[in-house]
């Protein structure tokens, strides 16, 4: 599910995509539990099969959906690199071994070190990674959106990307997910419901992972009322609802 949020100068200022896939309760570490990284994989597979199925429900970003970069223009990308998610699942697969992950915030931890090892360094500037992430037209005339793999390893993916691939991974778990992107601010973030209800951001560029008390954290980030953590503001009271 999607909402977005325009400016008064009618662009799209604001996006939040979420929701959560009811059907998939454990159904990870089900999968993280298999050893054998063949069979593991391939019950990933049908999990990811499963989620694309559902997509415009539960929120997650299929291999051919594109996800926009929307303040540089003409800078998208797809998550379709599958590896991304078997990386998780081995990661997973080692904590079960040491970490109780039925805590929401030790899985945060792994699911923090599988996007960051992924991705690598947060740059400085934004100069390779929006040559990596540019769309364009081939011979035929088709458009052409690059994969994400083409930003793997190469220290140069931002908030957007960390935000996207976090929110799937989330979603993976069956937990609630929401993915803001904020051109006002120019940031994207996730905002998880644990099981106990309390939302946890989880915006990994910045170095944010905390429970909020605020419990109407989400409500107010959906209104685009003012919500400010430690001096950042994540939304603000500037924009009009479409």
């Amino acid at each position: 599910m999607e909402k977005i949020i325009n400016s008064h100068y009618g662009l799209v200022a604001f996006s939040a995509r979420f929701g959560k896939e009811d059907s998939i309760e454990g159904k990870w570490e089900e999968i993280a539990k298999i050893d054998n990284m063949t069979e593991r994989n391939k019950k990933v597979d049908k999990l990811i099969d499963l989620m694309e199925n559902h997509k415009d429900k539960n929120g997650f970003w299929g291999k051919t959906d594109a996800v926009s970069i929307r303040y540089l223009p003409m800078q998208e990308f797809k998550i379709d690199d599958k590896t991304i998610y078997y990386d998780l699942f081995e990661n997973l697969n080692k904590k079960l071994k040491y970490t109780n992950l039925k805590n929401g915030a030790a899985l945060g931890v792994a699911i923090a070190e599988t996007v960051s090892a992924y991705f690598g360094s947060i740059p400085a500037d934004e100069r390779k990674r929006a040559q990596l992430t540019q769309t364009h037209f081939d011979e035929n005339d088709e458009l052409v959106v690059p994969s994400i793999s083409a930003l793997k390893h190469q220290n140069c993916a931002k908030c957007v990307e960390y935000a996207s691939v976090s929110h799937n991974f989330w979603l993976l778990t069956g937990r609630t997910s929401y993915y803001f992107s904020n051109v006002d601010f120019e940031h994207a973030f996730n905002i998880v419901v644990g099981k106990n209800g309390k939302p946890l951001l989880f915006d990994l560029v910045r170095g944010k992972v905390q429970i909020l008390e605020d419990q109407n954290a989400i409500e107010k980030i959906m209104n685009n009322k003012e919500f400010v953590i430690d001096g950042f503001t994540y939304s603000g009271t500037n924009l009009k609802t479409k």
